[in-house]
């Protein structure tokens, strides 16, 4: 699948449909925090050809993308197969707990984590925080 966006709407008739507009959101329009998701009455499907999971809710019409505990897993396991380094999360104070954490679920399958301390340094900083290193 190509690597385009896939923007949240609450005016979508389903896949592949044209939509207008920016549905609402808990951070802000068209931004869900993922311990909001699925919303009630939504049903969480994944899309085994793009990788992907989603909710959808057929009475509002309001799609959601967002990844959920498989797939990161999945990410994390194509992300070893690459030999790469680690994963990202854009913003931790929406993950869920537990079992469904985001985060706990990227730790878990990325195996041992490299806890030694970074070699980043800025004493010149104008931010009192980064130049004492307790960014």
């Amino acid at each position: 699948m190509p690597p385009k966006p896939i923007i949240e709407t609450d005016q979508l008739p389903g896949l592949g449909q044209t939509y207008a507009g920016v549905g609402t959101g808990s951070w802000e329009n068209g931004v869900w925090d993922y311990k909001a998701l699925p919303k009630s009455g939504a049903s969480v499907i994944y899309d085994s050809t793009a990788q992907a999971s989603y909710s959808y809710d057929s009475n509002t019409k309001e799609l959601i993308s967002y990844d959920t505990p498989g797939m990161v897993k999945n990410k994390v396991l194509y992300l070893k197969h690459l030999s790469l380094g680690g994963s990202m999360f854009w913003e931790a104070s929406a993950d869920k707990t537990g079992a469904d954490s985001l985060l706990g679920t990227s730790s878990r399958n990325l195996g041992s984590l490299d806890t030694t301390n970074n070699c980043l340094t800025y004493p010149n900083s104008q931010y009192a925080n980064i130049a004492k290193g307790l960014a």
